[in-house]
């Protein structure tokens, strides 16, 4: 489905190119943003092979296509953050419901 494609690439390259603020939440109508943190390095850089472009463009298009994304996170000691994530294709999920 071209069509389908372009819609989703054009939504997902746009929307992965924005910069994305983590805020600490301070009290119930207050909050700070927050520039140098383990999540702010984390999400620059998820994960060796992947840049933050590519991790949203990801996680947008499986959002746009298949209704739901999947990262996996865990623990790395070399990299800056002290973590990494890492998006898993949802059509290697095999999901079961209500049993």
């Amino acid at each position: 489905q071209p069509h389908l494609r372009t819609v989703v690439s054009f939504l997902a390259r746009n929307c992965a190119q924005l910069r994305l603020p983590v805020y600490r939440r301070i009290s119930d109508t207050d909050r700070e943003r927050v520039t140098d943190s383990p999540v702010v390095r984390l999400l620059n850089r998820p994960n060796p092979d992947t840049t933050r472009f590519e991790l949203f463009e990801a996680l947008v298009s499986d959002m746009a296509l298949y209704d739901i994304a999947y990262w996996f996170v865990g623990q790395d000691a070399s990299s800056p953050s002290g973590w990494f994530i890492r998006a898993i294709p949802p059509a290697w999920v095999v999901a079961t419901r209500g049993g």
